[in-house]
């Protein structure tokens, strides 16, 4: 059952390369000039483009670790408040006293850290008493919670706590593997999920997550509840804020990815008077921008994610750092769609709103994408996307279905494209970068070709989809994508023609 669609899509790839490479004969070495760090224009950052996919790839996969991680956390509260029968007003109240603790031992540090040993004997006691008074409130609310209980509610509590670094984050995944095990095992294996947790913590300890936003209302694979997640990171050392959004997971996520109907871009969402630009995806769209009924929230995910940037950007320490937009799969679209609200956005500084996806379906249609082109045009944004070529996720979906409306709508792909190949017997490269050029039919027929869906045919479907395929790829073309610049790829107009 297997190897027909291997063998399609084996001889279609071939054909297909074939084909790409008669259109784009002659033109790589004078392409190849302006390429490498250093080289034109001289406004580049000295910075590669693996040094920005690495990173957001890491980050992509970590949250759907993070987001894990805390759905077993909180189905542990919520086991522990219906077996006592508690009220959610006396779980915040447990929540509150832990904080609380948590914020008297963080002022012992100080103490103990100045020499001030008046102060430190002082919290001390105060800080006894409040153990005394928090084992007094549980056992108010039902006097046959254990101690033992209390300890792990309160550790239920610090696995949720944030801001956290990517060090404790490491910590945390590593103590709690067997609790996450069906998932883990499901997306990527052990493993690489741990591995990408303890990359994280090693190269870049001082990062941290800042906020992570889960809703629980839509039952995902394993059964459990969950809505759109995504993060907010901070990464001091490279001056980085970054909207991280998870990937599908969830029955729900899996049903946006597949309407493939289309919908008014209009931001700041679908009751703005302000003209669309252009079509989205309905299902994205509305996953984002649309009002959150279920928790009868008058506010979009999106604006909620603006109101948290511009706290953040407000702060004299961060008001140098520059805006990432990241995700896979489903967070990768939502990742363009954000980076699209963001990029317009005058509260956002220090442009361009650099959008890193990876397999990401299409998003919208030709007018949504020269209004990006317009955005990239006056330097307000970037998208470097990043897709492997027998990943059929990207490929989808490839125009609206014929009902309700019988009118067929064509999808467009946006951004400079990075795509990941592996090494075949007609094939010695491992990489191949592209842009829909702006008025260039050939480009227009290479893109065609390069976008075939049964390029996805395989039954490696799920693999060369998931995060740990992106990452051996992605580390196999480390090399070529260490000397390759973002914002010199942009300006070469072999890759993106008229743009410029």
């Amino acid at each position: 059952m297997d190897f027909l669609p291997s063998v399609i899509r084996t001889t279609t790839g071939f054909c297909l390369d074939v084909t790409s490479n008669l259109l784009t004969r002659g033109n790589e070495h004078a392409a190849e000039k302006k390429l490498l760090i250093g080289g034109t224009p001289d406004v580049s950052p000295a910075i590669s483009v693996y040094e920005q996919a690495n990173p957001m790839l890491n980050i992509s996969a970590l949250i759907y670790i993070v987001c894990e991680l805390r759905k077993v956390a909180n189905e542990t509260l919520h086991k522990f408040q219906h077996k006592y029968n508690l009220t959610n007003e006396g779980m915040e109240d447990l929540k509150k006293a832990y904080f609380s603790q948590k914020q008297l031992e963080g002022k012992i540090k100080e103490a103990e850290g100045n020499g001030n040993v008046i102060e430190l004997n002082l919290l001390k006691v105060k800080y006894y008493d409040q153990l005394e008074d928090t084992k007094r409130l549980y056992k108010s609310m039902n006097s046959g919670i254990t101690i033992a209980e209390m300890a792990d509610v309160n550790y239920q509590f610090y696995l949720l706590s944030l801001p956290k670094t990517s060090v404790e984050v490491f910590g945390d995944i590593k103590a709690n593997v067997d609790r996450m095990m069906p998932f883990l095992i499901a997306f990527g294996g052990v493993q690489f999920n741990v591995d990408i947790a303890e990359s994280v913590a090693t190269q870049s300890p001082d990062s941290f997550f800042y906020f992570v936003d889960e809703d629980f209302h839509a039952k995902d694979i394993l059964g459990v509840l969950a809505e759109l997640t995504w993060g907010i990171t901070v990464s001091p050392k490279q001056k980085w804020i970054s909207v991280v959004f998870r990937g599908s997971v969830t029955a729900d996520d899996w049903i946006h990815n597949l309407n493939a109907n289309q919908t008014d871009f209009i931001l700041p969402g679908p009751d703005a008077k302000t003209p669309p630009m252009g079509k989205v995806e309905k299902g994205f769209y509305n996953y984002l921008f649309g009002k959150n009924l279920f928790q009868k929230q008058t506010t979009s995910k999106a604006e909620s994610i603006m109101a948290m940037l511009y706290e953040l950007f407000g702060n004299e320490k961060y008001k140098d750092y520059q805006l990432y937009v990241t995700g896979h799969s489903l967070g990768g679209s939502l990742s363009t769609l954000f980076a699209f609200r963001a990029a317009v956005d005058s509260g956002i500084p220090n442009k361009p709103v650099i959008n890193v996806s990876f397999a990401s379906p299409f998003v919208g249609d030709e007018e949504f994408r020269k209004n990006l082109r317009d955005l990239e045009r006056n330097n307000s944004y970037r998208h470097l996307r990043i897709s492997n070529e027998d990943d059929i996720v990207p490929l989808i979906p490839f125009m609206t279905l014929p009902f309700p409306n019988p009118i067929i709508k064509l999808f467009k792909q946006t951004g400079l494209n990075v795509r990941l190949y592996n090494k075949t017997f007609w094939r010695d490269f491992t990489l191949k970068p592209s842009y829909p050029k702006p008025d260039d039919p050939i480009n227009e027929l290479q893109d065609a070709i390069s976008q075939n869906i049964l390029l996805g045919l395989s039954f490696k479907v799920l693999p060369n989809h998931l995060c740990p395929e992106y990452k051996k790829r992605l580390d196999v073309s480390k090399n070529v994508l260490s000397h390759l610049n973002l914002e010199n790829l942009y300006h070469n107009p072999y890759f993106t023609g008229s743009l410029f």
